[in-house]
């Protein structure tokens, strides 16, 4: 369980910084996108949309006070980095 806590976190970290543009951060989207496209582990793109309404729905499930604003951040802030990784499949 911590493993998959530890994965969990560094995923959210680098989709939240998805509209930073440098080359370190280019090159952490390459280094994961890669391994996910279909010449890896062939994470097709509408399983990222998935994995963001589970996120939502577990942060609406256990988030007091998560609301649709708190939502719609959420929405916007995470879908510029599942973008990138949708053009690397």
């Amino acid at each position: 369980m911590k493993k998959q806590y530890s994965l969990l976190k560094n995923s959210l970290m680098l989709m939240m910084t998805a509209l930073i543009e440098s080359n370190e951060n280019q090159a952490q989207f390459e280094m994961i996108g890669k391994p996910h496209s279909r010449f890896g582990h062939n994470i097709s793109p509408e399983l990222y949309d998935l994995w963001l309404n589970c996120l939502i729905d577990t942060a609406h499930e256990f988030g007091q006070q998560f609301d649709s604003s708190i939502e719609l951040t959420w929405q916007k802030t995470l879908q510029h980095g599942i973008d990138k990784m949708k053009i690397m499949y």
